[in-house]
């Protein structure tokens, strides 16, 4: 078999694009490979140049770079359009690409101000301030300088056919599985847009649906399992029909509207049995029925979300998997707290929160072996990825149950009696 990468080259800095089609930066409508005045125009490099930071941790390695030069640990990887020679597209290192870019910015600007500073006297504030300045330039030129040509890992693909055929598996190796992992809606969207390109293929006459043998093909070139990689399309599929149907729906204002994380509703409703079962959302369903997707919007999107205000019936995704939990408490202790959220009448259902009140009230009256039983169990239910998602979230509580885990285990040892030897 071929290799997917061919042997690594030197390239100049200068014929490096970023990919409109990147999972993680692909605007609404993403131009694809065969239309090269889309993908390598000016104004759609310059929205990625402003979207890459809101996506990539961009100041770390810009600071890092800065202060300690340029460092060729590892090749960007990138592909040569058949149809534009010396026009590189960067399938994995848009990080370094931005830096770099970014640097050169930056050069330019400050170069411009030097130029317009006047002579100063040694000693003054003044020319410490152009001493500065000069200092950061002549760092700045330094790394443009190392960088006018850069390491490159060429994907072997003369056709975008071929190219298509590669990149699922070298993007897979790299985001999928490992711990360079996407978030869980640039996944979704990968692998959902790989299953559409794949199903069309395959039954150009027939609509899109659920095909067992086409998400088996999938699930093998993305290295996870059916059932994984059919979650994956399902969440995607249904949140792309759901935010064209609310768009003009949701609230106004700053803040508002749609975000790529709003996915991971679908995400965890397709996770949870409960929660599928009660928007009756099947294994084979692409979407929401119309009046699920009513209830949901009204649930979660219909009131502001910005700001300290939280107004809806669920405040984030994972009270999904909160009210999951409700439901197999209920089940064990014969409670009826999940069924207050009631799809049936959606206009009656009390936030979340104040049900939860109830809830934990309800478990602290639970033997101590209870409690800590069930924090295991919550505990081991959490997938990484919800992890990932909500790191900030989590992080703060993780931390207090850790402080009075430690706490606890210090009584237990206090009081427990002391062996002695025989």
């Amino acid at each position: 078999m071929e290799k997917d990468l061919l042997p690594f080259k030197q390239v100049p800095f200068e014929e490096l694009y970023f990919d409109p089609n990147n999972p993680r930066l692909a605007p609404q409508s993403p131009p694809g490979y065969d239309d090269p005045d889309g993908l390598f125009s000016d104004e759609v490099q310059k929205s990625l140049m402003e979207k890459i930071p809101q996506v990539y941790n961009t100041e770390d390695l810009r600071a890092a770079i800065e202060s300690q030069g340029w460092v060729p640990i590892d090749a960007i990887v990138v592909w040569q359009h058949p149809k534009r020679k010396n026009h590189w597209v960067v399938l994995e290192g848009n990080t370094r690409t931005w830096v770099l870019r970014n640097i050169r910015e930056e050069l330019e600007r400050d170069k411009s101000k030097l130029s317009k500073l006047p002579g100063a006297k040694k000693g003054t504030q003044r020319a410490a301030h152009e001493k500065e300045l000069r200092d950061r330039v002549d760092r700045l030129q330094a790394i443009v300088n190392d960088t006018k040509h850069v390491m490159v890992a060429p994907v072997n693909a003369s056709t975008i056919r071929e190219l298509l055929h590669r990149l699922p598996r070298l993007l897979g190796v790299r985001h999928i599985q490992p711990a360079r992992q996407w978030s869980p809606y640039a996944k979704n969207t990968y692998i959902s847009g790989l299953y559409e390109t794949e199903f069309v293929s395959k039954f150009p006459s027939k609509e899109l649906a659920l095909d067992p043998t086409v998400v088996a093909t999938i699930a093998a070139t993305v290295s996870q399992k059916n059932l994984e990689t059919r979650r994956n399309i399902q969440a995607a599929h249904a949140f792309t029909h759901f935010k064209m149907t609310f768009d003009d729906r949701m609230p106004k204002g700053k803040g508002e509207g749609f975000t790529d994380e709003d996915q991971y509703f679908f995400d965890q409703i397709v996770r949870h049995s409960y929660a599928a079962e009660q928007f009756a959302f099947g294994k084979d369903d692409l979407r929401l029925s119309s009046e699920m997707e009513e209830v949901l919007f009204k649930w979660a999107f219909a009131k502001p979300r910005a700001g300290e205000g939280k107004n809806n019936i669920l405040d984030k995704a994972e009270d999904i998997r909160l009210w999951h939990n409700m439901k197999m408490y209920d089940d064990k202790k014969l409670t009826a707290f999940a069924k207050r959220l009631n799809v049936e009448d959606p206009d009656n259902a009390p936030r979340i929160r104040e049900i939860e009140a109830e809830f934990k009230y309800h478990e602290q009256k639970m033997s101590g072996a209870d409690i800590f039983s069930r924090l295991l169990t919550e505990m081991s239910e959490l997938k990484a990825e919800a992890l990932k998602e909500q790191a900030s979230h989590f992080r703060p509580i993780l931390e207090e149950v850790l402080k009075r885990a430690n706490t606890l285990l210090k009584m237990i040892h206090a009081v427990e009696p002391k062996r002695h030897d025989s």
